[in-house]
């Protein structure tokens, strides 16, 4: 799951457009302003039909995410724009208490992320990542402990600029790469994890719907092993109304696993 998210963060930051789609979180930033939607609450069905509160996005009047609040993990990630819309710091809150780590996001005079800058709640650098772009390539480095190299990434794009590769490092070791698959629509429909051996550590496959938003993720593990599937519906305005996971599967039957449904709900100014 942490290799999920991690990758949610790299799609969502590497890809502006429209719709910012990453593995778990859908944000239609032009339908959001457009309707004029204050926040979107997600809730976990539970089986006696009850509802208990996951995690909540509120949005600016441009439709930008200004918090994401996750009662199931007790904090908040807040977000900090400039006058353009671009994200210029970011706030890790536990509930109740003052920020734990603050992210400064500094740009070039073309508007790239050129710097990453993780303090403490002392005003201490904890951490830093530093990109760097060339033709079709991003490198990320990430730096800790004392301006200690800890990762290296780079981000290898095709001619109509999506990410087509990623190669991992870590200490400088070259330890796992990842490949994307698109359709001819542009859709990304297969990411998959090879490791410096060869073998194929995990797959997932995604399909869409007509309006070519994504409405199923099938995740395979080592040996093609399905592992889980999340669907997706929406409604007519191009928002999520539920999700389902089946997760745990085995024998590659989704029957054998267990299923949690999430409802969205959205409130409007």
């Amino acid at each position: 799951m942490k290799k999920i998210l991690l990758i949610a963060l790299l799609v969502i930051l590497f890809n502006s457009t429209y719709a910012q789609f990453s593995l778990d979180h859908y944000h239609p930033v032009d339908i959001i302003k457009t309707e004029g939607i204050d926040s979107c609450s997600i809730y976990v069905l539970q089986p006696d039909s009850s509802l208990t509160i996951e995690q909540s996005y509120i949005y600016n009047l441009k439709g930008l995410e200004i918090e994401n609040k996750r009662d199931f993990q007790n904090f908040s990630f807040i977000y900090e724009y400039n006058e353009e819309g671009i994200k210029v710091a970011q706030f890790f809150v536990p509930f109740g208490e003052g920020y734990f780590e603050r992210d400064t996001l500094i740009y070039d005079k073309k508007g790239r992320l050129i710097q990453k800058i993780t303090y403490s709640s002392d005003g201490k650098e904890s951490k830093r990542n530093e990109y760097d772009y060339k033709k079709r390539l991003i490198k990320e480095e990430r730096y800790i402990l004392k301006g200690k190299l800890q990762t290296k990434s780079l981000y290898r794009y095709n001619k109509k600029k999506r990410i087509k590769k990623i190669e991992k490092y870590f200490r400088g070791k070259h330890q796992e790469d990842w490949i994307h698959e698109y359709d001819s629509d542009n859709n990304l429909i297969s990411f998959i994890t090879i490791s410096t051996n060869g073998d194929t550590t995990l797959r997932h496959n995604f399909n869409y719907n007509k309006s070519g938003l994504r409405i199923k993720h099938s995740i395979y593990l080592q040996g093609n092993r399905l592992s889980t599937i999340f669907l997706t519906t929406y409604d007519k305005k191009g928002l999520i109304s539920y999700m389902e996971a089946i997760t745990g599967i085995k024998n590659n039957d989704p029957k054998t696993g267990e299923y949690e449904k999430t409802i969205y709900k959205y409130t409007y100014r």
